[in-house]
């Protein structure tokens, strides 16, 4: 396997440096070995040819490996048709499921993000099974625990509302690639804008049993989609996409009416955002910070993520040398968001005491958060969710010109 390997790093990325940049950004760093090595990997398993119990041995004394030019340039083929088309399939929990059937019918939040709600034509569309023994298998896992729970997950929920997301790239069994990982900040991306703009808040609940919610992944194959593989999402992601609920703007959405009509107002923000990701390229990356600074149980890890939201809206390298860092973002964030002389001087006291808490979290190794200083910590987070507002105001007035 080694010498295939590093014969199609040569023949296929030397002095080739723009097929070599689209690939890493498709798989990462040394794009061939993790294409070859989860392809094959893949196609022994599917082939049970894979056994942990074997001494190790040569690829080429497996049959149909024989002849190493002939599987070089089979791979070789095969790395060339990339991009594949993809589409990542997420279940909501029933609760928002169904403040979001209330308020749409069909597809919606169009783009390559969108809702769809289950039907039979789903089912058909987006299959949970591929036909071939072993490659469910390969995808579920073997065991006595696969046989259990495999054919339960064979069947799309009824009345659920699935998140989607389309891509195009690579996307193995094993190790993430640049296309999953831009998949997953997509997700995290739109969770982050939907607490930014209080579409969702975040209230935790009681988990009687650690469960991970996964990403269901088809590829594009003939004109179908067809099953091939899932990806957990980590614990912190996963509890907090299940603590994700209607927002009820402190109780003033009292109705279907005005319900539909505050989630049919921001998902137009969030898609013309999405439409624009070029402008809209720092507000996203707050985003993805602000929905990690809410997910982590980690409360001195959520104080730094959710002060790097205001560095990466309000910072400047220049301006920061120039005046201090803290000063520079205490007073842009305070006349961003303030509404008076009056919230602007105790946006000013609170983002001292904020940063005097960053501080000794970084350089002294603090390791609890007393009483006041969580207050503080929800007083931070409020201020991201506003300075993310009033900055998609500014970007979606330049959209609209």
């Amino acid at each position: 396997l080694s010498a295939i390997l590093l014969l199609l790093a040569d023949q296929v990325l030397s002095d080739r440096s723009e097929e070599k940049k689209q690939l890493q950004e498709m798989i990462d760093e040394n794009p061939i070995h993790h294409f070859l090595f989860d392809e094959i990997s893949r196609e022994l398993y599917e082939r049970d040819n894979y056994s942990t119990e074997v001494q190790t041995t040569k690829l080429t004394n497996l049959a149909g490996y024989e002849n190493t030019n002939e599987v070089a340039q089979f791979y070789i083929d095969k790395i060339e048709t990339l991009p594949w088309k993809y589409i990542f399939t997420l279940e909501i929990h029933e609760e928002l499921s169904q403040e979001l059937i209330k308020t749409f019918d069909g597809s919606y939040f169009n783009g390559n993000i969108r809702f769809t709600p289950k039907t039979k034509q789903f089912d058909v569309n987006y299959p949970l099974s591929t036909g071939n023994e072993a490659k469910d298998k390969a995808i579920y896992g073997g065991g006595l625990a696969s046989l259990l729970i495999a054919p339960k997950e064979r069947f799309w929920a009824d009345n659920k509302v699935y998140l989607q997301i389309e891509t195009s790239g690579f996307v193995g069994y094993y190790a993430n690639s640049e296309t999953y990982e831009n998949v997953l900040n997509e997700f995290k991306t739109f969770c982050g804008l939907s607490l930014a703009l209080r579409l969702f808040k975040m209230e935790r609940k009681y988990k009687n049993a650690p469960f991970k919610e996964r990403f269901y992944i088809h590829k594009h194959e003939m004109d179908h989609w067809v099953l091939d593989g899932r990806k957990n999402l980590d614990s912190d992601i996963s509890d907090a996409f299940q603590d994700l609920t209607l927002h009820n703007l402190d109780g003033t959405l009292d109705s279907d009416e005005k319900k539909s009509a505050w989630l049919r107002k921001n998902l137009i923000t969030i898609e013309k955002l999405f439409k624009n990701k070029v402008k809209a390229q720092k507000i996203f990356l707050a985003s993805r910070w602000l929905f990690d600074g809410h997910s982590t149980k980690n409360t001195l890890l959520a104080f730094i993520q959710l002060t790097t939201v205001l560095e990466i809206l309000l910072g400047d390298k220049k301006t920061g040398i120039q005046v201090g860092v803290s000063t520079m973002l205490k007073n842009r964030c305070a006349y961003l968001i303030g509404s008076s002389n009056l919230q602007r001087k105790e946006l000013l006291d609170d983002f001292d005491k904020i940063y005097d808490i960053r501080s000794h979290i970084v350089h002294t190794g603090k390791t609890k958060l007393s009483n006041e200083e969580y207050g503080l910590l929800n007083k931070l987070k409020w201020m991201c969710r506003r300075v993310i507002q009033e900055e998609i105001k500014l970007l979606m007035k330049d959209i609209e010109k």
